[in-house]
């Protein structure tokens, strides 16, 4: 197994209930069960909570995060919005809608020359 899925299982499946109660009321009240808040430094450290777990355990074996645009320098982003697929492959994109009901995402990003931050939100998974 990679290193980062060893770092995603350590913190994320570890924390899991804890990150599962902050983001219950989204979910609760808003209809949004799937919040996931990461971050790029332009030096490539970065750090990733999420409540969707096996989702992101398939994301990252599979390589997918690699044609993820936001995960690269902050430097090439702007704060704002956007909704964009899964992937750009389209044969991943599919086996993401038939396996975790994933189509789109919506990202709120806030980026600067060295840190880029987005939060994203998922209504069906």
């Amino acid at each position: 197994m990679s290193e980062l899925l060893d770092i995603i299982k350590k913190y994320s499946v570890k924390h899991r209930h804890f990150i599962k109660k902050i983001t219950d009321p989204l979910s609760d009240y808003l209809d949004i069960p799937v919040f996931t808040y990461c971050f790029i430094e332009k030096d490539g450290r970065f750090g990733y909570l999420t409540n969707a777990i096996e989702f992101n355990e398939y994301y990252f074996s599979q390589n997918v995060h690699l044609q993820n645009p936001y995960f690269s320098n902050p430097s090439f982003f702007h704060s704002g919005h956007a909704l964009l697929p899964c992937t750009y492959d389209e044969d991943t994109q599919k086996v993401l809608s038939k396996r975790f009901c994933s189509d789109h995402l919506f990202l709120q990003l806030h980026a600067n020359e060295t840190l880029v931050e987005f939060f994203i939100l998922q209504t069906k998974m």
